[in-house]
Order: C-alpha cells, then structure tokens, then sequence
C-alpha cells in the first residue's frame, strides 16, 4: 500500500486552472507524455497508411528507375506539410482533437480552456518540427516530461495546453457579455445560457422575452434588432473569435 495519497502534491498530476464562469473554477488534468505519445502514434499510424497509398500509386505510375531527387524532395516536403495540416485543421475544426487525441480521451486547448483557433492550431503544429529534434520529438518530451506546464515548444508559443477531457456536465458556456456588466449580471446570461436548453418551450419563451426586454433597457443596440427574443439574445452572446 502507498504511503501517499491520491492527492498528495508528489503524486497529483499538473492541472490547469481555468476561471470558466462567474463562479466556476475548472482544473483541468494536464496531459502527460504518455497520453501524447500514445495519441501521436495512432495519428502516425492513419498518416502512414495514407502515405503508403499515395506511394503505391506513384510506384505504379512512375517506375523506380525513373525516381529522382525533385521526386524525393518532393516526398520529404509532402511529409511535412501533410503533418502540419493533418494536425492543425483537425485540431482547429474538431474542437482541439485529432483521430489520435479523440481515441486517447485529451484535446488542446487555449488559456480559457476552448479549442485553439485555426492560426494557432496551425502555429502549433508547424513547430513539430522544432520539438521533434534531434529525433523522436528529443526537444517537446524534454520540456512536455520535465516542466511543470508539461508544454512543448510549439505550445508556448501558441499558447496552447494539452489536457484531459473534461465530462461535459463540468463544462460551462463562453459567452460575450457587454463590457461594465456586473458580476451578478454575467451570471444571469450563464444560468440562461445552461438551462435555456431543457426549458419548455413556452416557458423559454416567456422568459427570453423578459431578458431580452431587460438587455434593450440596460444596453441599448447590444441585441440585433431582428429575430425572435431567443436567438436575439443568442446571437448576442456567442463569443467572437478574433
């Protein structure tokens, strides 16, 4: 039996602290190398097969004594660009994950616990190349292994972390609210925001028109002056990437 506790500090794996909501403080679990490694390689194995049919079919197209170093740098150079995007649109459009970190259970996230936008799921990834010297990413086990963020090169400078999943009942909503609102204000449009969803409809109704006839009064033009309260106050809300 271990003399330490589950959640002794020696023990306990880095967290990431995130202010998700008024009231709400979320610590997300940081991925280890472990979980990033098992991610990569299950990436690696879908990238490899798709190579392996593009060479097959150029193999059968071109014959081998006719392969030279413009085709090879050509390969070398495909290589790389295939990583970048394979990596960076998934990461961008399936909210932080790729097949390989959708499959090991963690995802990248920015500084406010949401999935990365474009330009930096695509910085992220482009710098692969940077954390995988001298070979078999040498440099991003180094800092993700022995740091206490656990983030590799390409991280930091996209200020990305990778964690855990979070179950989804923990997760809160972002959502754009005017400038010098209050406190209390916000967390009138988070608790809307949670439980507009599994009102009645009637009742989502009657009270959309009542936040919507509040939000007019306290901030006049914050809504758009067309649509129904709901989707009013919806539109009004969602956040803004910049």
């Amino acid at each position: 039996m271990s003399l330490l506790s589950p959640h002794d500090p020696l023990t306990a794996a880095p967290q990431l602290e995130i202010q998700a909501g008024v009231d709400v403080l979320l610590s997300l679990e940081r991925a280890t190398v472990g979980s990033r490694a098992a991610a990569y390689i299950a990436d690696l194995i879908v990238l490899i097969l798709v190579w392996l049919i593009v060479v097959l079919v150029v193999g059968l197209a071109v014959p081998f004594t006719e392969v030279g170093s413009t085709l090879l740098i050509g390969a070398i150079v495909g290589w790389f660009v295939t990583q970048w995007l394979y990596f960076g649109v998934q990461e961008a459009v399936m909210s932080g994950q790729t097949f390989g970190k959708r499959l090991i259970g963690i995802r990248v996230v920015d500084a406010t616990g949401q999935p990365p936008g474009i330009g930096a799921a695509l910085l992220r990834n482009i710098l692969r190349t940077i954390d995988s010297l001298p070979y078999s990413y040498g440099v991003g086990t180094i800092l993700v292994g022995s740091t206490e963020d656990g983030r590799r090169f390409g991280d930091i400078l996209a200020g990305t972390h990778v964690v855990h999943d979070v179950p989804e009942a923990y997760m809160v909503p972002r959502f754009t609210a005017p400038a010098d609102s209050s406190e209390s204000e916000r967390l009138l449009l988070e608790q809307w925001l949670v439980r507009a969803t599994v009102l009645d409809p009637d009742a989502r109704t009657r009270l959309a028109k009542r936040i919507a006839f509040w939000l007019d009064a306290r901030w006049p033009g914050f809504l758009p002056s067309t649509g129904t309260a709901d989707k009013r106050i919806s539109q009004a809300l969602q956040p803004h990437r910049q």
